[in-house]
């Protein structure tokens, strides 16, 4: 009798072997189906994070005041480096002009009036410088605010005593009795100057990128300079009048 190999016919078929081993009466998955099993728990733990996290397209831009504010702070450097340039040119074109009139400040010392005429444009010019500079905006900003600290000082001292003194602040030509405009003008500087402080030392001195920003920062800037400049035009314009006997009408 010839075997083939394969069981005789209405013979019975011996059970399939196990996929695995059994645990606790559960047959163990083959190889096969314990990878697919793990790759669908793959796919949708990727599915359940990429629900979690935010489509970047749709997250809104939040606002940062820090950028804002440098934009301010740059418009303030720009003012106060723009009044600085001009005032030193003036004063340095009509030396003699403004040493004058210094005579009129009675509460400034004699010995102090010729090393005034040199300082104060030599001041106007290095605080310019700084600000300039990226590296040292911060101690442009502080020298800055100490400059114009005495700058108020000046005319409130000279309207608390009632006197007239004329300064020529911007040179020859602009020499308007100190009033109260003068003392708002540099008020307004040392705000400036304070705030642009305050700015480098908790944010820093850089300038985003952003073009509208930088262009209202400068359109600022040159209102401010212009205003500040102008501020003995605009004084002259409000003077009470005088008649020829110099009596105010």
């Amino acid at each position: 009798m010839i075997r083939t190999g394969r069981p005789p016919a209405g013979a019975a078929r011996p059970p399939a072997a196990a996929a695995g081993p059994a645990i606790a009466g559960r047959p163990l998955l083959g190889d096969h189906e314990r990878v697919a099993r793990e790759g669908t728990d793959l796919r949708g733990r990727a599915d359940r994070v990429a629900l979690s996290v935010p489509c970047p397209s749709r997250v809104r831009p939040v606002p940062s005041s820090g950028a804002s504010v440098l934009y301010v702070s740059l418009g303030c450097r720009l003012a106060l480096a723009a009044v600085m340039t001009l005032a030193a040119v003036g004063k340095l074109r009509s030396p003699r002009t403004f040493a004058a009139s210094l005579e009129g400040f009675d509460f400034i010392p004699a010995g102090l009036r010729r090393p005034l005429a040199l300082g104060v444009p030599a001041a106007e010019l290095l605080i310019t410088l700084l600000l300039a500079v990226p590296a040292t905006v911060t101690a442009g900003f502080l020298a800055a605010a100490v400059f114009c600290a005495g700058l108020t000082a000046v005319p409130t001292l000279v309207v608390a005593r009632g006197t007239t003194v004329k300064c020529a602040c911007f040179g020859a030509g602009n020499e308007v009795p100190m009033s109260g405009w003068h003392i708002a003008r540099n008020a307004v500087l040392l705000a400036a100057a304070v705030l642009g402080s305050a700015v480098a030392l908790s944010v820093g001195t850089g300038v985003p990128g952003e073009v509208a920003g930088i262009v209202l920062a400068v359109v600022s800037a040159g209102l401010l300079t212009a205003l500040t400049v102008l501020v003995d035009d605009i004084a002259a314009l409000f003077r009470t009048p005088t008649t020829a006997g110099g009596v105010g009408r």
